[in-house]
């Protein structure tokens, strides 16, 4: 098997280490730890954390799910107890964005970082930030799902003029459209999730870019059209793009306990092990030297934020 010139795990990990700490000194939920409860303390109110699944990546789900759990269950000595649901809802973004403001049916999600100033948003959609990357930019690492058809025409693409050339299929409200226009591609954003798939197996467009954490996922979805449909080797889309938590308004003990158990995590390399446990495979893939990485910039960042995590495929060398 041909070896990948990839830097130890151990190493990478004790970089991510650092980059985050330089994050969190920067945000407002830096703060003291708290003092440990006692055995004759308590917490008033069981905190009640339910959790959006939208139902269509479990591996990336579960991933968020476990590293959710284990930030509340860090924070058992300081904050008590709490109940934790998953609870699987097949909404579209702006929905979810109103659910989670509410907070009565869900109260917690993931999503990549977008400014909160967007002129979409309505006062009925806020959802509190936890500006805390989870995922070391894997989000942002996209594979290229194509009809085979067009597998090998896809395959002599080699740079980024030629890509533009292509017609990008994403989700509506997909916050990667502003990103794909804002590089020169071509993007059609009419349908859902679902829609995408089968408009890709008709050849309504010629790309579904989707996630590294992602791509298996749904290339192996029984319940999905993806028989035809292949992706385009050693090649992905890089662009910086943080995952993180989104909390309801009216939950501010759950955005502070949530905040609290990340930093922990964190700092004691808990994150980084638990990254591994999930996408190990997926880091590989975009380290191998053989991966030709094109890179978009993210207009949404400010050039602060483009410094503090270093792609991965640049720490591979």
């Amino acid at each position: 098997m041909m070896k990948t010139a990839q830097r130890p795990w151990t190493a990478v990990k004790t970089s991510w280490c650092i980059l985050q700490f330089v994050l969190l000194a920067s945000t407002c939920y830096a703060s003291d730890e708290p003092e440990r409860l006692s055995s004759n303390q308590h917490v008033s109110a069981t905190l009640h954390v339910k959790y959006w699944d939208w139902g269509m990546t479990s591996k990336r789900d579960n991933y968020q799910f476990e590293l959710l759990r284990q930030a509340l269950e860090i924070t058992r000595d300081t904050h008590g107890d709490y109940i934790l649901d998953r609870v699987v809802r097949a909404y579209s973004t702006p929905r979810v964005r109103r659910e989670i403001h509410r907070g009565d049916i869900i109260n917690i999600r993931i999503g990549p970082w977008r400014p909160q100033t967007a002129a979409e948003d309505a006062p009925n959609d806020a959802n509190v930030p936890i500006p805390i990357p989870i995922a070391m930019n894997l989000l942002g690492y996209r594979e290229l799902i194509v009809h085979k058809e067009a597998l090998a025409d896809m395959g002599a693409l080699r740079d980024d003029g030629d890509f533009t050339q292509q017609l990008i299929g994403q989700g509506r409200g997909w916050e990667d459209i502003r990103i794909y226009r804002a590089n020169g591609y071509r993007v059609d954003d009419s349908a859902n999730f679902m829609t995408l798939v089968q408009m890709l197996n008709n050849r309504r467009f010629d790309i579904l870019a989707v996630s590294v954490i992602e791509t298996d996922t749904l290339l192996r979805d029984p319940s999905l059209p993806v028989a035809a449909l292949r992706a385009v080797p050693d090649v992905m889309f890089f662009y910086e793009f943080p995952l993180i938590y989104y909390t309801s308004p009216h939950t501010p003990e759950l955005t502070t306990r949530v905040t609290l158990g990340l930093q922990r995590l964190m700092s004691n390399g808990a994150h980084a092990d638990i990254l591994h446990q999930y996408f190990a495979e997926e880091i590989q893939r975009v380290q191998d030297p053989r991966t030709r990485i094109i890179e978009l910039h993210n207009p949404l960042l400010s050039t602060s934020q483009k410094t503090l995590i270093t792609p991965l495929h640049k720490l591979a060398h």
